[in-house]
């Protein structure tokens, strides 16, 4: 026998408090006269007292139950009140969400989703990481971080699932008084000799492997001369003179003094991509997902003949891996490109 009021036993004793009439009280509980009455007994027992004064022609609260209806009240309330929250949560509405961003995730449209998603949702608390793609993938993978934005990958990142945010063609970034920094378009070959300064290959490594290959192509070899993870750095050392800087076309939004960007031909899809890991994803990342949609307009979602990078999936195409134990998948990206 249980020695413990529960739910139902206050919500007998609340309504009757209401009604102070067993007829009534069963009408509104949708339960016989007979089962309020076994009920209302079950919780005098269990609480030691009587809780009501009834007569043949009156039912009454007595001062226990008076207290317990008090109380019962504030207790169904709160009941209520963690339900509720509860299916927020569950629905993403309440919770927190954390976000990986790389270098270049301001130049996309993603700080204009992420206002839009903190509009929607305030009662989200939304924290911001930066990193390199090496580092954010790892995040990723061990659930230290919900979604990230990394470069973009043309390769397998099983067990986690991606999305293109925003597709652009590469450009290289020189200084203005450069001889070409006046040209409508470049080709790698024009350029691949210059002096490079690029993010470090230890967070960026299928970036360095790009130019590796072209460089390869061309039968010239690439010549880093320094390496910094800060944009605002690498341009301020190609305003200098120091060399060139290769980046997603969304970088000309920053309108740098003493930098000029010019498109390189033939074209190479770069840009920015949202990573999870669908057995780790909480509700507010899928919330967040959803606003995220198509990604923006750019050179690579509306095709052409330019090329992407060998292996690369299509512009609008979400990638994803079977569900799986995470098996290190930033760490071999990582070292994949210092063999």
């Amino acid at each position: 026998m249980r020695n413990e009021l529960e739910f139902r036993h206050l919500r007998v004793v609340i309504v009757l408090a209401e009604t102070l009439h067993f007829r009534k009280a069963a009408a509104r509980l949708g339960l016989s006269q007979p089962s309020v009455s076994a009920t209302l007994r079950e919780a005098e027992r269990l609480v030691g007292t009587a809780l009501f004064a009834r007569t043949r022609r009156s039912v009454s609260l007595t001062p226990a139950g008076h207290h317990l209806v008090t109380h019962a009240r504030r207790a169904v309330d709160a009941t209520a009140d963690a339900v509720a929250a509860a299916r927020r949560a569950g629905s993403g509405e309440v919770g927190a969400l954390v976000l990986g961003l790389n270098a270049m995730s301001a130049m996309s449209h993603l700080p204009t989703v992420i206002s839009a998603y903190r509009a929607r949702f305030p009662a989200v608390q939304v924290r911001l990481v930066s990193g390199g793609s090496v580092a954010l993938l790892e995040a990723v993978e061990t659930g230290r971080c919900d979604l990230a934005f990394t470069l973009l990958m043309p390769t397998d990142l099983s067990p986690l699932a991606s999305r293109p945010l925003q597709v652009d063609p590469l450009v290289v970034a020189l200084p203005r008084h450069h001889r070409f920094a006046r040209r409508a378009w470049l080709r790698f070959a024009d350029v691949i000799a210059e002096p490079v300064i690029h993010m470090p290959r230890e967070e960026e490594p299928l970036l360095h492997e790009t130019f590796a290959r072209a460089a390869a192509d061309f039968g010239r070899p690439t010549t880093i001369v320094a390496e910094t993870n800060r944009l605002e750095t690498l341009l301020a050392f190609v305003a200098s003179g120091l060399g060139v800087g290769y980046l997603p076309a969304s970088v000309r939004r920053l309108r740098f003094e003493g930098v000029s960007f010019v498109d390189l031909r033939p074209r190479v899809a770069a840009g920015v991509m949202a990573v999870w890991n669908p057995a780790l994803l909480p509700p507010t990342g899928a919330r967040f997902l959803e606003l995220l949609g198509d990604p923006a307009p750019g050179w690579g979602t509306t095709g052409g003949a330019d090329r992407q990078p060998s292996g690369a999936g299509g512009a609008g195409t979400e990638q994803r891996g079977p569900r799986s134990r995470p098996r290190g998948r930033a760490k071999r990206l990582a070292t994949s490109s210092a063999r």
